[in-house]
Formats: structure tokens, C-alpha cells, sequence
């Protein structure tokens, strides 16, 4: 078997000389249920934190607040629209 002494290079050089980038990633941030996070804003303000109640189905999950109760009725949110606050929240006490 020969390869032509090519190997094939995990990076995609675009033009000679200039270095590689990733133009998109495969896979977005998926958040989990009892995961902190934020609702973005128009204008680029935030607005929470909330938690994570019901994890990302089809992009969308479902919110509340750190009591346990429901966010906006529970609309579904866009993944898309949130950030992560980088807490979790836990029921158990220590």
C-alpha cells in the first residue's frame, strides 16, 4: 500500500502560508438540567441567572428560578439565547 509519501494534514490550509482556523464548530454547548444560566438580550445585556429545568430538546429547554419555580410559564427557551453562569445548582444539602 502507498501513500504517495502524502499525509493527509487534520488541518485545512485555505492559502499557502496562512494559518488554520476553525470556521465553525460541530457541536454547540449543550446545558444540562440544574445548570445556571443566562438569558441574552438584545443589546447584548443579560438577564438571570436561571436554571436549567428541563434539559435541550430539538434547541429549546425550559427555565425557572432558583426556587423551583417556573419560568415565563414554562415557554420554551432557544439554547441559542442563553449563556452559562458556571454554577450548578444542587437540591442536596450538605
Amino acid at each position: 500500500m502507498s501513500n504517495n509519501g502524502e499525509t493527509k494534514s487534520p488541518f485545512d490550509f485555505t492559502e499557502a502560508g496562512k494559518r488554520p482556523r476553525v470556521e465553525a464548530y460541530a457541536q454547540k454547548l449543550v446545558f444540562t438540567v440544574g445548570e445556571g444560566v443566562y438569558l441574552l438580550k438584545i443589546g447584548g445585556s443579560r438577564e438571570g441567572p436561571y436554571i436549567v429545568a428541563i434539559a435541550p430538546v430539538n434547541g429549546k429547554c425550559t427555565l425557572s428560578y432558583g426556587n423551583g419555580q417556573s419560568f415565563r410559564n414554562n415557554e420554551q427557551m432557544n439554547v441559542d439565547d442563553l449563556e452559562s453562569s458556571a454554577w450548578i445548582y444542587s437540591t442536596s444539602e450538605s
